[in-house]
């Protein structure tokens, strides 16, 4: 194949010392309908690999008179349409690199495992049961046209395979011949073997209330390697202040989004000197949330709008942040999950998850000793209960921008809870097609019933009509 010999072209260049900035001098286009570029398909989707939007319902932010915010009746295009577009392109590159020897194309074969594995992750996390062994799939008469849905224990269980499958094909090697293009890890192979291995251990701990012998073997298998270990190794999208790439919460324009008053109280209460980082003044100086709900709001200036670290042009995109991993061993030591219980250890992955995400988001050395010291928040106290409040707690004041994730953690982890609207409270909040509780999952889009009728059908009739409040597989009471 064509695409074998530019391959091994490129990887002769960069033995002899031939370094690359650019996509562009790989040589095929993207577009080329023949033999395109794998490295340039699989740049795109590294593109879409971080989680940004979806901040209501898991109460980070509000908006007023929005139908998400409202628990109004909806059906989310996103992520799915732009998921299973980029599904089409990543099943291209595995297909043109499964079982090939060169190396640069097992390289290739391994990141789009991993970025397909975290995207359909995602999607299943989001939906439940959806089209993922037929989706995009090709045969000798073209694309499957109907997809089946797959249960979600089945996708877990096969993006597991898969990542294990990354992490193998990764082995020692330390490049990936994507030049500028690779916005995460800028070409490192090991980081994204832990990236690979830490998604893993994220899928290990969401299963847990369902299936325990489940978790615990995958526990295991995560132990025989590596995890994301340092800020440094933190898997980020970075998005620079140039056309195009910006912070997708940057906006030259006035803000239409408000800090949510869950959010906002929380730090104010705890002392937590990311407030000021986070969250921005109101036109008095005061810290003040908006109610999440809220169909009116006659003087929006008066609650707090996004603080200047999430603002910021230049701010990359978390896609799977150290400190997650922290408060991930911390639950896991709290509550023997694949290690032996251990109350101090359960604190000091607790106290280290604080403290990388307060570094993340630039506060003081100075102001993070002071929290971790002074404020009872910063320590593991009480029963296991409270326990698991606060490390789900930190989990989702530090992972802001990850909307998708934290809508899955919170569900699984019930932390922090976010309190059922009650009809006649003051402010009147929206109690939604849900009768004010919050959703446990997004609705199938509408085009599935054009587009894949008869699967689409089974699947509404097993989520209860589609509903919101349908519990996807892990999801248990």
């Amino acid at each position: 194949m064509k695409i074998k010999i530019l391959l091994a072209v490129i990887i002769v260049f960069n033995l002899v010392g031939c370094e690359t900035d650019s996509l562009d001098e790989f040589g095929k286009p993207y577009n080329s309908l023949t033999n395109p570029n794998v490295f340039h398909i699989l740049s795109s989707g590294i593109r879409d690999m971080n989680s940004d939007d979806f901040q209501y319902w898991i109460h980070h932010m509000a908006r007023h008179n929005t139908d998400r915010d409202l628990y109004d009746d909806f059906k989310s295009a996103y992520p799915w349409e732009p998921s299973y577009l980029q599904n089409k392109n990543l099943l291209d590159v595995i297909q043109r690199t499964e079982g090939s020897d060169i190396p640069a194309e097992k390289k290739a074969l391994a990141l789009a495992h991993v970025v397909r594995s975290l995207m359909f992750i995602r999607l299943t996390d989001s939906y439940g049961d959806i089209p993922y062994s037929e989706a995009g799939v090709e045969t000798e008469d073209g694309v499957l046209e109907f997809p089946k849905y797959d249960s979600q224990e089945a996708i877990y269980n096969d993006c597991f395979s898969n990542l294990t499958k990354a992490i193998e094909l990764i082995g020692d090697e330390d490049i990936i011949l994507l030049g500028e293009a690779d916005y995460v890890y800028h070409q490192n192979l090991q980081n994204w073997k832990l990236l690979a291995n830490t998604i893993r251990l994220r899928m290990a701990l969401r299963v847990t209330n369902v299936d325990s012998n489940l978790a615990n073997k995958w526990f295991e298998e995560v132990a025989k390697y590596p995890v994301i270990n340092s800020l440094d190794e933190s898997a980020t999208y970075e998005r620079f202040d140039v056309e195009g790439f910006r912070n997708p919460l940057w906006n030259p324009q006035p803000n239409v989004h408000r800090m949510s008053k869950l959010f906002v109280d929380y730090l104010m209460n705890n002392n937590d000197p990311r407030l000021e980082k986070l969250v921005k003044p109101n036109e008095d100086g005061d810290y003040v949330g908006m109610e999440n709900g809220l169909d009116y709001v006659p003087n929006q200036n008066y609650f707090s709008d996004l603080g200047a670290e999430l603002t910021r042009a230049d701010r990359e995109s978390p896609i799977l942040l150290f400190d997650e991993v922290c408060f991930i061993k911390a639950e896991m030591y709290l509550r023997g999950l694949g290690v032996t219980k251990d109350a101090q250890k359960a604190n000091e992955w607790y106290q280290k998850g604080i403290r990388a995400n307060m570094e993340f988001y630039n506060v003081s050395e100075a102001d993070i000793a002071h929290f971790i010291t002074n404020e009872p928040e910063a320590t593991l106290t009480g029963d296991e209960a409270n326990k698991r409040r606060q490390i789900g707690s930190q989990k989702w004041v530090g992972g802001i921008y990850n909307g998708f994730e934290l809508f899955a953690d919170m569900r699984r982890s019930g932390y922090p809870v976010i309190a059922d609207r009650v009809a006649g409270s003051d402010p009147i909040v929206s109690l939604g097609e849900t009768d004010g509780k919050m959703p446990r999952r997004l609705k199938y889009p509408d085009n599935e019933l054009q587009y894949n009728n008869e699967n689409y059908l089974k699947a509404i009739a097993a989520t209860n009509n589609n509903s919101f409040l349908y519990r996807v597989w892990w999801d248990v009471e």
